[in-house]
C-alpha cells in the first residue's frame, strides 16, 4: 500500500478473496491476519468474495470481518447490501508484510 501512495486517511483498503490457494482453515487464518496487518497500520477494513466461495472455502465464524461484501453471480439477489467504498487489494497466496 505505501508503495502505491495509499494512505490510511483515504478509506477502506478490501481484502478480495477468490482464489482457494489453502486449506478452509489456512485461508481463513491468512485473510484474518491481513486484515489485522491493515488495522494496526490505520486502515478500516472489509472483505469482498462471492457467496459460494465465502460458504465453501472461509469459515465465517472464525472470520475477523461480520458482515462482509458477498456478491452473487449466479440469480442477481443481493446478499447482504453494502454501502462502504474503498480500495481492493487482492489476496492471491501468502504476502509480505514488508510491502503493505
Amino acid at each position: 500500500m505505501k508503495n502505491v501512495g495509499f494512505k490510511s486517511s483515504y478509506g477502506m483498503a478490501v481484502a478480495d478473496v477468490e482464489l482457494a490457494t489453502a486449506s478452509k482453515a489456512n485461508l481463513t487464518s491468512y485473510t484474518n491476519t491481513f486484515l489485522q496487518t491493515m488495522r494496526d497500520k490505520g486502515y478500516q477494513v472489509d472483505l469482498y468474495t462471492g457467496s459460494s466461495f465465502y460458504k465453501n472455502h472461509l469459515d465465517a465464524d472464525s472470520l475477523s470481518v461480520k458482515d462482509p461484501w458477498l456478491a452473487r453471480y449466479n440469480n442477481g439477489s443481493a446478499e447482504p447490501a453494502w454501502q462502504k467504498r474503498g480500495l481492493a487489494v487482492d489476496i492471491i497466496g501468502a504476502y509480505q508484510r514488508s510491502q503493505l
